[in-house]
């Protein structure tokens, strides 16, 4: 069953920047890129590095690890289209992000 589910206040992400947050054992990199909100699980399906550590440019986000490179809009690997990471659909609401998660209780990690 998914639900809209408040994280923080927008406020609180970095214009052009990034905030980790942990919610139900998942960490979710919330994302703040040309007046837009992005929420990416915080885990690069390569290796796991930390996504949320990493550059942001133009739509995509690198991982700081290995350089793997993803869209923001769609998740997709820039190099790899048949490669993706999770992404969580951000709506503002009050100024707060709500993040549309999927509250099924052992959801697995999508690694691809």
């Amino acid at each position: 069953m998914s639900e809209a589910v408040r994280i923080c206040s927008a406020h609180e992400v970095p214009i052009e920047g990034a905030k980790l947050v942990s919610f139900q054992g998942r960490e979710i990199s919330l994302i703040n890129h040309q007046q837009k909100f992005y929420a990416v699980e915080n885990y690069c399906p390569h290796m796991g590095g930390p996504l949320g550590l990493g550059r942001i440019k133009n739509g995509i986000i690198t991982c700081p690890w290995h350089r793997f490179r993803f869209y923001l809009q769609t998740g997709r690997s820039v190099t790899n289209p048949a490669m993706s990471v999770r992404m969580y659909p951000v709506a503002i609401e009050d100024g707060n992000l709500m993040l549309t998660i999927d509250l099924t209780p052992g959801q697995s990690r999508n690694h691809g």
